[in-house]
């Protein structure tokens, strides 16, 4: 493919680009055109790519892109290529241009993300990461040194999940060429150990193909004591009960396409990029569709337990703030969405209520009122101005610690009498606050003072039914994110349901090419 200009030099197509977003002759539009300003102007409106062999590698750099969940038609790909092969085109100021641009805005997507996320979560507040402004020096010095990949292939994420989840998509890919799509295995019968049946074959067969099962086993119609720790391991990285019986939840991963699962990778490779900002070498990273509260520490995920997050009508919002303090014995104020959905009517239906549960309620000048008092026939939730306040204590719905972080949100971590709930696979209980499964280890890391707070003297802390408010030593770092892949902390990589039915929206706008610029 060769192309016809009216424009003689590289200054020309600039100038035109400061009005006109689209290349004419070729019709492909350019994103950067602030950046490609500064850049040529910087230049003296020079060639960047003079380096025919080093033009293609950076085209073929931007091809695979795809590794990532990317589009390479986005950064001009199938049209760099064709001009490539012409030796005249390649020379052309809109081959050099549409290189710079491709890069820049692969740059910008590999640093934050190719779509925003606020059109997906109203409360993100997560910083972004900044593409060239304040370096177009360096930019213009690494190309010149032929060292623009290398720079690039630094702004992927750093988290170690990232690349975990690049691998993981190259497997199911792997798996895609050599399987190709499988018919959905279908029985009614719910199968446990000791089980026999032909459809056993078939499955174990599955879990060969998807690679859960090692080659080297002998499969059969029987399931016994040897495919049991691989069905479980199975149902651990799929987020269901880890029992080894075989029901409509496991066959429904069994049974899930393998390019869903490589979308859904796509899906959660866009997630990390548009977190990067906020990443930090000590944090608290709570996954809401995985249930799960990460402690990491150096980079490194020290300890983890599993969480309790958001109904699906109460959801967990997505945001970062900084973990600041907690209270030992805290007291709970009702907020009034909650009053409004569960515990009115209880009160007014059950006058000993209040009592039994260890709520006080309090006037507009902060006065104790006698519930008995009232004529809650007269009641109703719009005439009820008073506080509740549940006291502490061990039915205190926060529990014995709650975990304080600055939000908007009234969203903070803390404990649970409902302990069963645990034993639960999907835990979207709450009222849109993370109940943490042991909060009291939590609670000693994050103080990280032995002297003062080991185990035994929390324990006596928690006893003494007082209210005690301890500031971290130093604030860290909280991360209420929303992952339907992420890995365990043995780096195990897990998928998840995706209980706020959030993914489709972003593959969605993902696959779809940009039509806006950075």
């Amino acid at each position: 493919m060769a192309v016809e200009s009216n424009f003689k030099n590289i200054r020309q197509l600039i100038e035109y680009l400061q009005s006109e977003s689209i290349l004419p002759e070729l019709q492909e539009p350019v994103y950067a055109r602030d950046l490609l300003m500064d850049i040529y102007q910087s230049n003296e409106f020079e060639p960047i790519w003079e380096d025919r062999d080093y033009a293609g590698r950076c085209i073929e750099f931007l091809a695979d892109s795809e590794k990532f969940g990317l589009l390479p038609q986005d950064y001009h790909v199938p049209i760099l290529r064709s001009l490539y092969t012409n030796p005249i085109s390649v020379e052309s100021p809109q081959f050099d241009v549409m290189l710079t641009d491709g890069l820049l805005l692969y740059s910008h997507h590999l640093l934050n993300g190719k779509l925003n996320p606020r059109d997906f979560f109203f409360s993100w507040n997560f910083p972004q990461r900044m593409v060239y402004q304040d370096s177009i020096r360096d930019f213009l010095k690494n190309a010149r040194k032929e060292k623009v990949l290398e720079d690039l292939n630094e702004h992927h994420p750093s988290f170690a999940i990232y690349w975990k989840l690049v691998s993981e998509k190259a497997r199911w890919l792997e798996i895609k060429a050599r399987t190709g799509e499988m018919e959905p295995i279908q029985t009614d019968r719910t199968i446990k150990p000791g089980d026999s049946s032909r459809i056993i074959l078939t499955i174990m067969e599955r879990m060969k193909f998807f690679e859960y099962l090692p080659e080297s086993i002998n499969i059969n119609t029987k399931y016994d004591s040897v495919f049991l720790p691989y069905v479980v391991n199975f149902q651990m990285s799929h987020g269901l009960e880890a029992d080894g019986v075989i029901g409509k939840k496991t066959l429904a991963w069994l049974n899930l396409p393998v390019a869903k699962r490589i979308e859904t990778i796509d899906v959660n490779l866009e997630r990390l990029r548009w977190l990067s900002g906020g990443a930090d070498k000590n944090m608290v990273f709570v996954n809401i569709a995985g249930f799960h509260l990460f402690v990491v520490k150096d980079g490194n995920i020290v300890w983890d337990t599993p969480v309790m997050t958001g109904a699906v009508d109460t959801q967990t919002p997505v945001f970062t703030s900084q973990l600041k303090y907690l209270v030992f014995n805290p007291t709970w104020t009702v907020p009034r969405g909650v009053l409004y959905r569960s515990l009115f009517d209880k009160m007014k239906a059950d006058r000993s209520f209040i009592s039994k549960n260890n709520y006080q309620l309090t006037d507009a000048g902060g006065n104790s009122i006698d519930p008995s008092g009232l004529n809650w026939d007269t009641l109703s939730f719009k005439n009820f101005r008073f506080t509740v306040v549940q006291r502490p204590g061990p039915n205190n719905a926060m529990g014995v610690v709650k975990f304080m972080f600055p939000n908007q949100h009234a969203i903070y971590l803390h404990d649970t009498p409902s302990k069963a709930l645990f034993n639960k696979s999907d835990r979207a209980f709450s009222n849109g606050c993370i109940r943490v499964k042991d909060p009291l280890v939590l609670a000693r890391i994050l103080l990280n003072d032995d002297a003062k707070y080991n185990d035994l003297k929390i324990k006596e802390i928690v006893d003494s039914r007082i209210t005690k408010t301890v500031f971290l030593k130093d604030p860290v770092n909280i991360l209420l994110v929303y992952f339907t892949v992420d890995t365990d902390i043995f780096g195990r990589v897990l998928f998840h349901d995706d209980i706020y039915r959030r993914d489709a929206a972003i593959l969605n706008k993902l696959n779809t090419p940009l039509n806006s610029g950075i």
